[in-house]
C-alpha cells in the first residue's frame, strides 16, 4: 500500500494515534509506541515512556512483522494493507472508553485476511494489542496429511499444527538488563495455607546469552537504566497450566523481547475472524511499586470497576464438606435457607455453585431431584428477600 497522501488521526483526551507515511504511532499521555508498515506486517520501531524520555529499540530486527501467520513455518509473506480506521470505543460497555485503531490487510499468497487492533487508552502506561485472523476463497488446510505421509510438507504442517508462532514483539536490546518473569497459580482453592504461592516470580541478573525462554509466566518484565518494560499476555495460562497456545516468553539478542502462542491454530482457521491472544505493553520506573502500580492501571482502564461490582458474595460451597455435601448444598432447599441468612447479613450475592444440574454435567436445567418446580421458588425468595432488604434501607 503505498503512503497515504494524507494523515489518519485521532484524538481521546491524554491519548492519540496517527498513520501516516506508513507509520502507526500511539501515545497514551504516558507511552508512546510506533510501529512501520513494512510490507509484510507491522513492525515496532520504539516504545518511549514519556515521563522520562527513555526510549527502547533496537536496530538490527531482521523479522518484518510484529506476528507469524498460524501456517507458514518462516516469516509472513508480501501483504496488501485495505484499510486503516480509528474510532472512539469502549467495545459495547465491556471496556473503558479508548481509541481503537485497526488496520486491514491481505495476505494473497496464504489466502489469509488479518485485522490487528490497538487500543489505546488515555493516561495510563499501557498499550492493548491484538490480532485477528480468517480465511479468503481458495484457503484449504488439511489437519490429517501428516498421519498419511511422510513428506517435508506434511512434517511442516505437523509442526505447525501444535501452534508456537509468534504473537507480539517488542525490540529490546538486552545488555545488562535483567528479566522478570512472573505468573499466577491456578486451582486457588486449594493454594490457601502458608506452604504455597499464589504468585510465581523469577529474576534473572545475568547476561543474556543468545536465547533465553520462559516456559510458564503470565508476563516478563524487562529492566535497566530505572526503566522497565513488560509484555503480558491476556489468556487463561497460568503458572501450572499452559492453556491454549499459551506458547512461551522469548528473549533474543538479535532481536528483543517476544511472545510465543498465537492461541489459533490452522485447523481454527474460518471465514469469520478469530482472535489471537492480546498482549499489554507497560512502561515503569524500575522499582517494585512503580511496576505494580502501573499493571495495576492499566488492568483498571481495561477491565473498569464499577458500584455496582462492589459486592459481597456468598457461595452454596461454603458451608459444606465432600463430593455430594457440595452438591445437595446448591439445592433447593439450603439455597432458600442461604438467601435468607444472605438478607440478614447484608450479603450482596448468592452464588449457587455446582450441583443444580445434578451430580454429572448431562444436561443444563435444575434437576428435578433438587428443583422440583424449576427455579422459581429460589428467584421469588430472593426478590422477596431484596424488597425486605431495600425497604429497611430506605427507612
Amino acid at each position: 500500500m503505498p503512503a497515504l497522501s494524507t494523515p489518519i488521526t485521532l484524538s481521546l483526551d491524554q491519548a492519540d494515534a496517527t498513520f501516516e507515511n506508513n507509520q502507526l504511532t500511539i501515545s497514551t499521555g504516558k507511552l508512546r509506541r510506533r510501529w512501520q508498515w513494512t510490507g509484510k506486517g507491522l513492525l515496532t520501531q520504539s516504545i518511549t515512556r514519556l515521563a522520562t524520555g527513555y526510549t527502547w529499540q533496537n536496530t538490527n530486527v531482521t523479522h518484518h512483522a510484529d506476528w507469524q501467520l498460524p501456517t507458514l513455518r518462516d516469516e509472513n509473506p508480501e501483504a496488501v494493507l485495505n484499510d486503516v480506521s480509528m474510532t472512539i470505543s469502549d467495545d459495547d460497555g465491556f471496556t473503558s472508553e479508548h481509541l481503537l485503531v485497526t488496520m486491514l490487510m491481505d495476505y494473497p499468497s496464504e489466502k489469509l485476511q488479518a485485522r490487528f487492533c490497538v487500543r489505546v487508552y488515555p493516561n495510563v502506561p499501557g498499550v492493548h494489542v491484538q490480532l485477528a485472523l480468517r480465511t479468503l476463497d481458495g484457503f484449504a488446510w488439511d489437519t490429517t496429511l501428516h498421519h498419511k505421509e511422510n513428506t517435508d510438507q506434511a512434517n511442516v504442517m505437523a509442526l505447525l499444527d501444535r501452534g508456537y508462532r509468534r504473537a507480539a514483539f517488542l525490540p529490546v536490546t538486552f545488555g545488562t538488563a535483567k528479566r522478570r518473569a512472573w505468573g499466577f497459580y491456578n486451582n486457588l482453592q486449594y493454594r490457601n495455607d502458608t506452604y504455597t504461592s499464589l504468585l510465581k516470580e523469577h529474576v534473572t541478573d545475568r547476561p543474556l546469552g543468545k536465547l533465553e525462554t520462559c516456559d510458564w509466566a503470565n508476563a516478563l518484565c524487562v529492566e535497566t537504566d530505572g526503566e522497565g518494560l513488560g509484555l503480558l499476555k491476556e489468556s487463561h495460562r497460568c503458572v501450572n497450566q499452559p492453556g491454549i497456545d499459551g506458547g512461551v516468553f522469548v528473549c533474543r539478542q538479535s532481536a528483543g523481547l517476544e511472545a510465543i502462542g498465537l492461541g489459533i491454530f490452522p485447523c481454527d482457521l474460518s471465514e469469520k475472524f478469530i482472535t489471537a491472544w492480546a498482549h499489554w505493553t507497560i512502561v515503569y520506573a524500575d522499582t517494585d511499586r512503580d511496576r505494580q502500580i502501573a499493571f495495576k492501571q492499566f488492568d483498571h482502564a481495561r477491565f473498569p470497576m464499577s458500584e455496582q461490582y462492589a459486592v459481597i458474595q456468598a457461595n452454596t460451597w461454603g458451608s459444606s464438606i465432600g463430593y455430594l455435601q457440595h452438591r445437595d448444598a446448591a439445592g433447593q432447599d439450603n439455597v432458600l435457607r442461604e438467601l435468607e441468612s444472605c438478607a440478614e447479613l447484608g450479603i450482596d450475592l448468592l452464588q449457587i455453585d455446582d450441583g443444580w444440574q445434578g451430580n454429572s454435567y448431562d444436561h443444563w436445567e435444575p434437576c428435578a431431584e433438587r428443583y422440583p418446580d424449576g427455579w422459581s421458588p429460589v428467584t421469588e425468595k430472593a426478590k422477596a428477600a431484596w424488597r425486605e432488604t431495600w425497604a429497611l434501607v430506605c427507612r
